[in-house]
């Protein structure tokens, strides 16, 4: 094979090169994502602190310090927000981006970690805006349906929300990556194909060449 490349050394430089404008032009059609992040946090009522200070009058006035009984409505939220109306209510407003709504693997707090990618910067905010505020409706339609009073529901705190997306192009690099590696490999087999196929017609030629001259000499 790579003697037939040398041999054929224009024409897989013409492969390596439609290559390579084959991986430039997939690189330019999926383009940069830009991904923006917003961290919430669930905070307990204030029925919860009143309890602890009427039983313990020196109990600290912190919200944030009695989220231990959290992580099951964290989850539960998610588990809502992961229905079929909240997915759909996001790919009607906003087509082409991706969502990823969940916990904090690394922190034992009751986090919430929303996510937004898309092509456009503009477009990655606004889905994340109207995420944000999705999960506080849902958050309190949980609560209602429930029946819980207002002294005892369960409240979200953002406390982190991107205002600029990171570009990656992680995607547009192993796309255009195969693309290029993809095509560059098919146009150098078809040159090996087809010289092959060229130079097995000629043997048969040049065998019968080869023993006319040898039959005229005789």
């Amino acid at each position: 094979m790579g003697l037939t490349l040398r041999r054929r050394w224009l024409l897989s430089l013409t492969a390596l090169s439609l290559a390579v404008v084959v991986a430039a032009a997939v690189a330019l059609r999926i383009g940069s994502s830009y991904a923006l992040s917003a961290t919430g946090v669930l905070v307990p009522p204030q029925s919860i602190i009143t309890q602890a200070q009427q039983a313990a009058p020196y109990a600290p006035n912190n919200p944030l310090l009695y989220m231990g009984g959290l992580g099951q409505a964290r989850d539960a939220l998610l588990r809502a927000l992961d229905g079929q109306d909240t997915g759909d209510a996001i790919k009607e407003r906003f087509r082409g981006v991706t969502v990823d709504i969940a916990g904090d693997p690394t922190s034992s707090a009751p986090m919430v970690l929303v996510t937004t990618t898309s092509g456009s910067e503009d477009t990655s905010r606004e889905a994340l805006d109207f995420i944000k505020q999705r999960v506080l409706t849902l958050l309190g339609q949980v609560q209602d349906q429930l029946g819980v009073k207002a002294q005892d529901r369960i409240t979200l705190l953002y406390l982190a929300t991107d205002t600029h997306g990171q570009a990656d192009h992680k995607k547009q690099i192993q796309m255009s990556g195969a693309a290029g590696l993809g095509v560059g490999f098919l146009l150098l087999l078809l040159i090996v194909l087809v010289d092959s196929w060229r130079m097995a017609r000629r043997s048969p030629e040049a065998a019968t060449t080869a023993q006319l001259e040898t039959a005229r000499r005789a």
